[in-house]
C-alpha cells in the first residue's frame, strides 16, 4: 500500500496539465499539514522556506534533470540561497493545498534570480525573490552552471516587463481653465 506523502512532498500534477516548461513556469501543489502550523492555526513562516526549498529541489530533479543527491554527491556541487526577499500576503491554514510556482528573472553565469509565489483558490499567499548560486562544495566558491543545466534553466526565463514611460510633469499637467 503506498504511504501518505511526507509533509512537504508535492501532490502529483494532473496528467492533462500543460507541461511547466511550455508555460515558462515550474508549478507544484503542496499540502499544508498540521506540522506546518503554529498555535494560531496558520503556517509558521519558517515552514514556508522549507517548502520553497523542496520546490527548488523538485525543479532541479524534474525540470532540470539533476536530482539533489547526484548534484551534491556525484558532482560535488551545491546551490545555496544567497539572498531571499519574501512578502507574506495572506495566511494559509492546515488542509489547504498551495500551488507554488517559479520563474527565472535573471540567469547569470553562476547564479540565478527566481521570482516565486504561492497561491490557493486564486488568492496570492506569498511572493518571493530568491537568488541561488552554483558552488563547488569542496571550495565553497562559485562556479559556472553545468551547460546542460543552464540550457534547461533558460526555458524558465521570463522576458522583462516593458518599461513604463516616466511622466513628464511639466507637460502632463491639465490645462488651466
Amino acid at each position: 500500500m503506498p504511504s501518505d506523502p511526507m509533509p512537504s512532498d508535492p501532490i502529483p500534477s494532473d496528467p492533462g496539465a500543460v507541461p511547466a516548461s511550455s508555460a515558462k513556469r515550474f508549478e507544484r501543489t503542496y499540502p499544508i499539514r498540521f506540522a506546518h502550523c503554529d498555535a494560531a492555526g496558520i503556517v509558521f513562516y519558517p515552514h514556508y522556506f522549507v517548502i520553497l526549498n523542496d520546490h527548488v529541489e523538485d525543479w532541479f530533479g524534474e525540470a532540470l534533470q539533476h536530482d539533489f543527491l547526484a548534484w551534491h554527491r556525484d558532482l560535488g556541487l551545491g546551490v545555496p540561497t544567497v539572498r531571499i526577499e519574501c512578502d507574506f500576503l495572506a495566511p494559509s491554514r492546515i488542509g489547504e493545498r498551495l500551488r507554488f510556482w517559479l520563474e527565472i528573472e535573471r540567469l547569470g553565469r553562476s547564479s540565478v534570480t527566481l521570482v516565486r509565489g504561492a497561491e490557493c483558490g486564486g488568492e496570492q499567499r506569498l511572493r518571493v525573490r530568491q537568488s541561488l548560486v552554483c558552488i563547488e562544495l569542496a571550495s565553497g566558491r562559485s562556479r559556472p552552471w553545468p551547460e546542460a543545466v543552464r540550457e534547461r534553466m533558460a526555458a524558465f526565463v521570463v522576458p522583462p516587463a516593458p518599461a513604463r514611460p516616466i511622466a513628464n510633469h511639466a507637460t502632463d499637467r491639465p490645462e488651466a481653465p
